[in-house]
Parts: C-alpha cells; sequence; structure tokens
C-alpha cells in the first residue's frame, strides 16, 4: 500500500484499521466539542458557566467508551449538531443527520422529540 505511512504499511491491516477507528472515535470525541460549548454559550447565563459544562463533558465518567471503537462519540457529535441545528434553524440538515445517527443507535428513534417538543409546548 504505497499512500500509508512507512510504518503502518507493514503491519497487518486489521490493526490498521483499529488504530484508524481509534484515531476517528478521538477526532469525533474532539469535534463534539464545538457544538457543545455553542449549544452552552446559547443556554447558560455567563461564559464562565459555559467554559465549565463543556469542560465537564469533555471529561465525563464515560470517557473510556468514547476513545474506543464504540460509536459513542460520533453519536455524541450527532447530536449535539442536531441541538444546534434545531436552535439555528437548520430543520432539513437536522432530519438528514437524524437519520444518520438512528442507523448508529437505537437510542437515536428519541432524537424526534426535539423536533416535537418545542411545537407541544406552544400555548
Amino acid at each position: 500500500l504505497p499512500l500509508l505511512p512507512s510504518p503502518l504499511s507493514d503491519c497487518d491491516p486489521s490493526s490498521v484499521a483499529i488504530v484508524s477507528g481509534c484515531l476517528l472515535s478521538h477526532l469525533c470525541s474532539l469535534l463534539s466539542l464545538y457544538p457543545m460549548i455553542r449549544l452552552s454559550l446559547l443556554h447558560l447565563p455567563t461564559p464562565q458557566h459555559a467554559l465549565t459544562a463543556t469542560l465537564l463533558f469533555a471529561i465525563q465518567p464515560s470517557l473510556p467508551f468514547s476513545l474506543t471503537l464504540y460509536t459513542e462519540s460520533l453519536f455524541s457529535l450527532l447530536t449535539l449538531s442536531i441541538l444546534l441545528l434545531l436552535e439555528r434553524g437548520g430543520y432539513a440538515t437536522a432530519v438528514v443527520l437524524s437519520a444518520i445517527a438512528c442507523s448508529l443507535r437505537s437510542n437515536a428513534t428519541l432524537i424526534p422529540l426535539f423536533f416535537l417538543l418545542p411545537h407541544a409546548l406552544r400555548p
């Protein structure tokens, strides 16, 4: 495989897949901090509260599951992105991301509640 860096070209393809999956999980875990801080800034009273909430999200107790080959970090990224898009009015993109999230995890079937709840709470 000429496109792989030389240390990885001698490795077993399954090892490369595992390392790539872990790196992808790390990347998704880091990227999920952006929608988290944006949502926190929208809903919390001060930027200090938003920063504290985001830092607590970054060091959550389930962090080992976010850094391995589980779908936890990608699901977090998608869910927080969906919530941020709903806040900004990007409903079509939020629906597409919801469909992707539903293909990842079964508990994503509850995401449509985020779409319906604001309409149900209107007087």
